[in-house]
Order: C-alpha cells, then structure tokens, then sequence
C-alpha cells in the first residue's frame, strides 16, 4: 500500500469519551470532534500557548456538543474557547487529538476513559 499525504485543510470526525463528574462519580458522556491535521511545530507552539489557542486550531467543527440545557452548541471560536476553559474536556479533547496526530488507533487511556477516542474515521472539507 502507497502511503498518501492527508490534507492538512480536511476535518476528521473523530469520537471523543469524556468523563463529567457527577455525584455518584464520574459520568461518561461522548461527542465527535472534527479535527485539523496540525504542522508538529505549529501544535507544538499551540501547546505551549494555551489550551483554548491548540483546540481553536485543532477542532474544525463537532456533532453532540451541546450546552448546560442539551440544546447544541455551535461551534465557534469562542465556544471551543468556553470548553477549552473546562479542565476535563480539555484534556479529553486535548488527548484524543495527540493519538489523532499521532495515527494511532482510537481506544481509551488505561490511566483514565477521560482521554477519549483518537481514530479519524473519515475526512470532510
């Protein structure tokens, strides 16, 4: 098989497992994350930036996000701002898109289910 370059202008619909806590403990609620390909030295700087300043770039669209009543929540950039500030999706969010850029195969962190699902399971532009 001949190895092709992805485009870097293409989103990836990618699952994402998020762990909101909850009372009784952790609930495990998911979205999917349409991701950009990111240069590594471009998400390198991101990183370092700031959580908001790496997923603005990262997430180019989602489905199942929704706001504190369940109504969705479009994604702009200052919605994916609003997230970004929320520690546990960062770092599920966050997580998913490292294994995304890495190529590695979506499957939940054996440290925690928060890391979410890292698989692009088809490009859309």
């Amino acid at each position: 098989m001949t190895f092709r370059l992805a485009s870097l202008e293409a989103t990836y619909p990618t699952p994402v497992v998020i762990d909101v806590p909850a009372s009784g403990g952790p609930e495990r609620q998911e979205c999917t994350l349409h991701f950009r390909l990111l240069e590594a030295d471009r998400a390198r700087e991101l990183a370092l930036e700031s959580d908001a300043a790496y997923l603005v770039a990262a997430i180019g669209g989602w489905d199942h996000v929704g706001d504190a009543d369940g109504e969705p929540l479009e994604c702009t950039e200052a919605n994916v701002s609003m997230l970004a500030a929320i520690p546990y999706f960062a770092r599920a969010a966050i997580g998913a898109h490292a294994r995304f850029q890495a190529g590695l195969p979506g499957k939940t962190s054996a440290q925690s289910p928060a890391a979410g699902a890292g698989e692009a399971q088809g490009a859309t532009t």
